[in-house]
């Protein structure tokens, strides 16, 4: 299993969570991030070629997504960076499992889908 954002607090309860059933690897950009028993490493997700080297070494059953930029407030006043980071990361992840079998899991935030309105089963 790989795990996005790993250094975030979803991404590292997940990896917690996850440790005893999966081999982990855990991602992460800018804060570096130790967690016993499991791996991490740090990349950047804005760099297309190191994603799909890691996927490609990897090749992972399951990619839990989980790195973003979640300050709304930073966001709003950083919007050229958050949608690089938010929507080119996240498009480098699926491109990089195109070739591959595994399951992709992305978890995004009531800040974008409150869950009030629309169809979202």
């Amino acid at each position: 299993m790989l795990i996005t954002g790993v250094s975030g607090q979803l991404g590292n309860n997940l990896a917690r969570y996850f440790k005893d059933k999966y081999d982990i690897l855990g991602l992460y950009h800018s804060h570096r991030v130790e967690i016993e028993d499991i791996r991490t490493e740090e990349v950047d997700l804005l760099l297309p070629s190191a994603v799909r080297k890691t996927m490609q070494e990897l090749n992972p059953e399951i990619v839990i997504h989980c790195a973003s930029l979640t300050n709304i407030d930073y966001c709003e006043m950083n919007r050229e960076l958050t949608n690089r980071v938010n929507v080119y990361g996240t498009k480098a992840v699926v491109e990089s499992m195109q070739n591959g079998h595994g399951k992709l899991i992305y978890i995004s935030t009531d800040a974008v889908y409150d869950g009030a309105t629309g169809d979202f089963t």
